[in-house]
């Protein structure tokens, strides 16, 4: 089963409201400008990790749940291709993809296929955003829109290895019926 920042990918990757979208992940792409923009790069942040509670009738030892409050950067890259457009041209077009963005998230839940069993039902919400420099681009359209989620992952515990009878002492009784 794909965990949840595998699952957010596949969600923004299959959201019509992202269709012709660059997606990639990982904080070494978000200067890349080796894939075409629009582009959205996912890069995880961590988060709090703490007890969810246990497993109803577990042993609370071995079974307990735990949870991350996950947070994921969204970079939103976006520009304007009318010539002469400027900065604020191409700050307009990342507030549309924003949009975009934001509409997809809402539609995270859709269900979509790859090789791997996808899990669905993970609610990744917007939080926060901020404008950055792209620092480290050779080619700047402005800034990038930098739109935080958020979504608590359950954590469970894997399942214990399976033990090997190596040997067995059976002792039988038997009673005669009346």
């Amino acid at each position: 089963m794909a965990g949840p920042l595998k699952t957010l990918y596949g969600a923004l990757a299959a959201s019509t409201f992202l269709s012709g979208v660059s997606i990639v992940y990982g904080e070494e792409e978000i200067n890349d400008q080796s894939q075409p923009l629009p582009m959205v790069v996912m890069v995880p942040v961590g988060g709090e990790i703490g007890p969810s509670g246990y497993e109803g009738a577990g042993d609370p030892v071995v079974e307990r749940r735990w949870s991350v409050l996950e947070q994921v950067d969204l970079y939103l890259w976006a520009f304007n291709t009318t010539p002469g457009a400027g900065p604020i041209d191409h700050a307009d077009a990342t507030e549309t993809l924003r949009s975009n963005v934001l509409a997809a998230l809402q539609d995270q839940r859709a269900q979509y296929t790859d090789v791997a069993n996808v899990s669905y039902g993970l609610a990744f919400i917007a939080q926060r955003e901020s404008w950055k420099a792209m620092d480290g681009a050779f080619v700047r359209y402005g800034r990038a829109l930098v739109l935080s989620v958020t979504a608590e992952i359950t954590v469970a515990m894997p399942v214990p290895a399976e033990a090997t009878i190596t040997e067995t002492d059976i002792t039988t009784t038997i009673t005669a019926g009346p």
